[in-house]
């Protein structure tokens, strides 16, 4: 016989809560944006961020806390239920913690002030009660770890993305980040969602009623571009990615957009950069139901892309293989000798593109998967099987490095102009032009101008008074952690050999004892030149919106520190 009965409620225990603040906090952009959508749940007609390496600001005109009985509801109590209705994207009050996570911060709203350090208090907080009242809340947050300058770069440009089509105005260091949805021009637009259809966009980025959620490659929805809901999608806890088994409008969104995709391939399926990921993402994983089905890629679905921009599927790939002396490069990167090879029809070239498709294997990776796949189709014709084999084995033995095909271009000199190079390319030497006369000062020399060519036998050559030429290999700046500096030094130790010559140096040439002396002597302004052109290098490089690989963001890093010192 039971003594006594008594009904009791499950707690949870603050070791959990612990986990859960350190674990939802993902990165600094979307604690921050967690902290935007919170302003936006407050009825705030505009939020303002300001933002360095070091500290956050976050400040909105919202209702913020009115009461001390508030605080302890909302904002001391995670996990509290929003009711129905009244918030756009909160569900349980759980988002604040993730900015806590990575920095000291003071929250300030009404009459009242909150202090928050979960390094140094733990969960506790202080909380104090002021004299003046302040409108709306302003959230002030000093960062744990304070951030490189490549680092604050990309979070910058990250909170751009995130806040890209949020509903009210958001502002990121005074400069206003958020779109006017009414304004953008829309591909479609139904009850459901905003979509911006681009075909040629192997991404498709998804946004939660303007927010950023996550960005789909374009395989899934067979088609590129935006997608931005006007209703709430389901997503996950970390609100990362959508509840797709059980999202409605997802689903309804998916459906259009695959329609989209085949509208899109109907009309120019050679054109279409979705289509052409697509199909090269199904010949990697084989998925394939049938031999025909095989055949018909193989034939028709144009996935390679040669350096002169031809698309051609795999059997078209062999014949132009053919015609190129039966030889098939494969490029990872830009390589200066590739256009001579291309336009001396020495090989087929494919480019950089291609390799990006596969997932930077390699063609005979490729190769080798579609030819498992033909094996395990047993519906294969004997004529098809054939075809296909004679393809694949003809392409395996066409590829060839293209150091070996470039050793049959003659030795002479071609002058590279300024339009037939890269974006990529023109941004180096910009800098390069820019900072020389450094290199030419040292030397005891008027400045040059700085112009590319191509050769076989020397790195550069000048004409001794008005100009030096720089092989077109040094406008490759190595992307690696350091190589930034090691590439321009190379440039730099380049430019003073040329600038100390007063001859003609393209035609052979010899170096006296007193040339390698005077060489040594100026060889100091190497270092000034690099460490300025680099940093020129690297702004014109984000003015021209091209991506921070890792060399650039080191080079970044470098620069700061030096500055600093």
């Amino acid at each position: 016989m039971q003594k006594q009965q008594e009904r009791r409620e499950f707690r949870l225990h603050k070791d959990i809560l612990w986990s859960i603040i350190q674990s939802q906090a993902g990165t600094l952009q979307k604690a921050v944006l967690e902290l935007v959508m919170n302003s936006i749940d407050a009825g705030s007609s505009e939020v303002r961020i300001a933002f360095s390496g070091k500290r956050v600001e976050v400040s909105d005109d919202g209702k913020g806390f009115a009461s001390r009985q508030e605080i302890e509801d909302f904002f001391e109590t995670f996990g509290t239920p929003h009711k129905e209705g009244d918030a756009r994207y909160g569900k349980f009050r759980m988002g604040r913690g993730q900015i806590m996570a990575f920095s000291r911060n003071r929250w300030r709203s009404g009459c009242f002030q909150m202090a928050v350090d979960i390094k140094d208090m733990g969960l506790e907080y202080d909380l104090a009660e002021l004299t003046e009242s302040a409108p709306g809340c302003r959230i002030e947050a000093d960062l744990y770890t304070p951030l490189s300058p490549s680092e604050t770069i990309r979070t910058s440009d990250s909170l751009r993305e995130l806040c890209k089509y949020a509903p009210i105005p958001v502002y990121l260091n005074n400069e206003r980040i958020s779109l006017d949805l009414t304004r953008e021009k829309w591909t479609h637009e139904d009850e459901d969602a905003y979509y911006l259809i681009r075909p040629n966009s192997s991404r498709l980025d998804v946004y939660n009623l303007g927010v950023h959620v996550t960005g789909y490659p374009s395989g899934v929805s067979g088609i590129g571009g935006v997608f931005v809901s006007k209703v709430a999608l389901q997503i996950n806890f970390a609100r990362n990615d959508i509840l797709v088994n059980s999202c409605e409008v997802w689903k309804r969104a998916l459906t259009k957009l695959r329609a989209f995709a085949k509208q899109h391939e109907e009309k120019a399926p050679t054109q279409n950069e979705a289509y052409r990921t697509t199909m090269m993402e199904r010949l990697l994983s084989g998925g394939f139901d049938s031999g025909k089905e095989l055949f018909d890629a193989l034939s028709d679905a144009k996935v390679f892309t040669t350096l002169g921009g031809k698309h051609l599927s795999l059997f078209g790939l062999s014949r132009e293989v053919e015609s190129c002396c039966g030889r098939l490069v494969e490029l990872g990167d830009n390589h200066a000798k590739a256009d001579r090879v291309h336009q001396q029809k020495l090989a087929c070239v494919l480019a950089p593109r291609t390799r990006e498709r596969i997932r930077w294997m390699s063609i005979k990776d490729l190769i080798e998967r579609i030819q498992q796949t033909a094996n395990g189709l047993d519906d294969l014709t004997f004529h098809r099987r054939t075809q296909i084999q004679t393809a694949l084995s003809q392409l395996l033995e066409a590829l060839i490095d293209i150091e070996v095909v470039a050793k049959s271009i003659g030795d002479e000199h071609v002058i590279v102009e300024d339009k037939e190079l890269s974006k990529a390319e023109r941004v180096v030497l910009k800098a390069i032009r820019a900072v020389s006369f450094y290199i030419a000062h040292e030397a005891g020399v008027s400045d040059r101008t700085i112009r590319v060519c191509e050769s076989d036998t020397v790195d550069g050559y000048t004409d001794g008074s008005s100009v030096v030429f720089i092989d077109r290999k040094f406008l490759t700046i190595q992307g690696y952690m350091g190589g930034v500096f090691t590439s321009f030094h190379a440039i730099g130790e380049l430019l003073l050999h040329e600038f100390l010559h007063d001859n003609d140096s393209g035609t052979g040439h010899g170096h006296p004892q007193e040339f390698y002396q005077a060489f040594h002597d100026h060889a100091k302004v190497i270092g000034e030149f690099a460490y300025n052109a680099v940093r020129l290098y690297v702004s014109e490089r984000r003015r021209a919106g091209m991506p921070l690989r890792s060399g650039e963001a080191h080079a970044m890093d470098m620069l700061a520190l030096q500055e600093a010192a």
